[in-house]
Order: structure tokens, then C-alpha cells, then sequence
């Protein structure tokens, strides 16, 4: 399964995708909780915030692309990672520990342009 989705920052849309093949449970639970809307952290190349519900977790991992989006389970946290992390030991992003994948955003690179993000909000793609 892939789900479009819009992720709206600060007014500036950004197109992604929620799929179930690495985490599928983590999946069908932010799709069935959309949209999620939250005032996100920036920690280096991630912006996280918290969500109404938890996952454990799922083929959680640390490796990661620049793009990808994930739910870290000791916080109830999405996040997105645009960047390296403060951890990062090279230009990968790296959490702070296991992330569950869940999906990826495109032109990810962009949100480096954002300094201070008042809020985020993540809904399914209207197709017009």
C-alpha cells in the first residue's frame, strides 16, 4: 500500500508518501489518524512532533535517507529527516535511536530553509 500525502509546513506544501512495506502497522496508524497536526522540533536535519497514539516497535531501524519519514516509539514522535542529525557520523540522518519507516518526502532538501517551523500539519493528497 502507498498513500499520498500532503505535508504542509508553515504554509509551504510538500508532496510524500505513507507505505506500508517496512512498517506496516506504524503505517495503517498514521494513515488512520491523518491529518496530524503538531508545532515540530528542528533537532539538526529532523523535525519531529508528537502524535495521538503509539506504535511499538517495527523493523525499527537507524539507517536512514535523507527523505524519509518515520515514527520513534519512546517519544510518539513522526518524524521527518531532511539532514544530518546532531549523531550523524556522516551525511545520513541518524536518530536518536530505532525509528519505524513509514514513508518518505520529496524535495526534502527545501525544509533546510526553515529556521523556526510554527506548525506542521500531514493529510492525505486531494487528487482534483
Amino acid at each position: 500500500m502507498k498513500v499520498e500525502i500532503e505535508i504542509d509546513v508553515d504554509g509551504n506544501i510538500f508532496s510524500g508518501i505513507i507505505t506500508d512495506s517496512s512498517s506496516p502497522k506504524t503505517a495503517s496508524e498514521i494513515i488512520r489518524s491523518l491529518p496530524l497536526n503538531g508545532r515540530p522540533t528542528k533537532w539538526g536535519g529532523e523535525l519531529y512532533f508528537r502524535v495521538p497514539f503509539h506504535v511499538d516497535d517495527e523493523n525499527a531501524t537507524e539507517d536512514l535517507k535523507i527523505g524519509d519519514i518515520a515514527f520513534w516509539p519512546p517519544g510518539d514522535v513522526l518524524c521527518i529527516f531532511f539532514g544530518k542529525t546532531p549523531i550523524s557520523t556522516n551525511d545520513s540522518p541518524k536518530p536518536a535511536s530505532a525509528v519505524n519507516v513509514v514513508g518518505y518526502v520529496d524535495s526534502a532538501l527545501k525544509l533546510n530553509d526553515f529556521s523556526d517551523v510554527k506548525k506542521i500539519t500531514i493529510r492525505l493528497k486531494e487528487h482534483k
